[in-house]
């Protein structure tokens, strides 16, 4: 790989890293400066050769597989304890009902980191387009790669539970029928009934990112301004979509509100924000990005931000505002 210096490439006054090699273009893998990292050995290794997915790229964020890790746990244990509490104790878990159904309930706190993910992995070739150089994001390309990726297996599961769920018999009285499958395939389930489709509930958090797959290359648009302006618009608008969501559920708007990118619009604006970061400013730490790292096993995000925290506090006061 060829060195990268700090001054490569300028963006509206910020320090972007072009990019230097045509990884996955927005799901998870990612081109920057990085010296060699020697392989791993151990359990490490083992883990890496066995459990290690293949991408399009030879870069990779490990981080990324390890928030995803933690994100999936979250909410595995959240939905297992909506299931034994519903089918044990004939209720769902609450909030006030102890440290162990609340800790539990939080779980959902994965779906919202993966919000979070998306707005990240998304905003990478967006950003990297406005490098001196930079290759620009083909919208007709960006659509097509969002489709092939999602629909095929989507399609297959909703068809697949709907079936199941007639075969058993439940949860198919109406108005659950055909409409909700068709409403469902639409992405737009919750837009329309205002619920989750119940023979596939976990499926509202695909039809938030469908809305903001189509989105996405609007609010782009907020790199073309310079790192202090882009900032404070983005930090702007993370606050203002968090008190606009509970002023909507305060006016018991939620059912509707919840089934629209305005109530989760604040996760994915993080991420995009923390994109910016990363591609200007950390995407200088060589030890950032690269195969054989650490930070890929499941455990790494969980040291991560500690290890990052002395190493980014200089750069924090130099560098946030661009």
């Amino acid at each position: 790989m060829k060195p990268t210096g700090h001054g490569a490439g300028r963006l509206a006054g910020g320090n972007l890293m072009a990019s230097e090699t045509a990884a996955e273009p927005g799901f998870g893998a990612a081109s920057g400066p990085g010296r060699p990292v020697p392989e791993p050995g151990g359990v490490e290794a083992f883990l890496r050769r066995h459990f290690s997915r293949i991408t399009t790229g030879d870069r990779l964020i490990p981080e990324l597989d390890g928030l995803r890790f933690l994100a999936i746990g979250t909410v595995l244990v959240c939905h297992t304890a909506i299931y034994l509490w519903l089918n044990r104790l004939g209720r769902a878990p609450d909030l006030g009902r102890g440290p162990i159904e609340a800790g539990m309930m939080q779980g959902r706190r994965g779906v919202q980191l993966f919000f979070a993910i998306s707005g990240f992995i998304l905003g990478l070739p967006f950003l990297r387009a406005r490098a001196p150089g930079g290759k620009p994001v083909r919208i007709g390309a960006y659509f097509l790669r969002r489709l092939t990726r999602l629909e095929p297996p989507y399609v297959l599961c909703m068809v697949a539970t709907f079936a199941l769920a007639v075969l058993l018999r439940r949860q198919m009285a109406p108005p659950y029928g055909l409409g909700n499958l068709a409403a469902s395939l639409a992405y737009a389930h919750g837009l329309i009934f205002r619920d989750s489709p119940r023979f596939n509930f976990v499926t509202w958090s695909l039809e938030i990112e469908v809305q903001f797959y189509l989105l996405m290359p609007l609010l782009a648009c907020v790199y073309d301004l310079r790192p202090t302006a882009r900032r404070a618009l983005m930090l702007a608008a993370i606050v203002a979509a968090a008190a606009a969501s509970t002023r909507m559920h305060g006016a018991g708007l939620g059912p509707w509100y919840t089934a629209t990118l305005l109530d989760h619009i604040g996760y994915f604006l993080a991420g995009l924000l923390v994109a910016d970061l990363f591609l200007t400013d950390w995407g200088q730490d060589p030890g950032l990005t690269g195969p054989g790292t650490w930070s890929s096993s499941p455990a790494g995000p969980c040291c991560w931000p500690g290890s990052r925290t002395a190493s980014r506090s200089a750069w924090a006061r130099r560098s946030w505002w661009g």
